[in-house]
């Protein structure tokens, strides 16, 4: 019986940190697109269309990373390391969020 309580521990905590990627992947989608809207500061010397690329393989990246970490909780139920997929999905949708904003600097001639 205890077994069975500490697996379903571990399939709440894993999908908990789950829902925390996809919020911060959602927020960080936001942030993102808020940044391709202040294109107005720099007139014509933006570089719009590395701007969007930016934004569209961001969102993308995001949401398949998203995905494939609820795949994976749903195919790798009873692991003890279950917990450890969304928070490398999120490390990753961190270091991805932080390249798109790298990559919107440079199209907003910020850098």
């Amino acid at each position: 019986m205890s077994d069975a309580i500490a697996l379903r521990k571990r399939e709440d905590t894993a999908w908990t940190l789950w829902v925390v990627q996809s919020c911060i992947a959602i927020c960080a989608v936001i942030y993102i697109w808020m940044r391709a809207l202040s294109i107005p500061h720099c007139g014509l010397d933006c570089d719009t269309k590395l701007l969007q690329q930016a934004l569209v393989a961001f969102f993308w990246t995001a949401l398949g990373l998203a995905v494939l970490s609820a795949a994976l909780l749903g195919v790798a139920r009873s692991r003890l390391w279950l917990w450890m997929i969304p928070v490398v999905g999120l490390g990753l949708t961190v270091i991805a969020a932080f390249v798109a904003n790298y990559v919107s600097d440079i199209a907003l001639r910020f850098i």
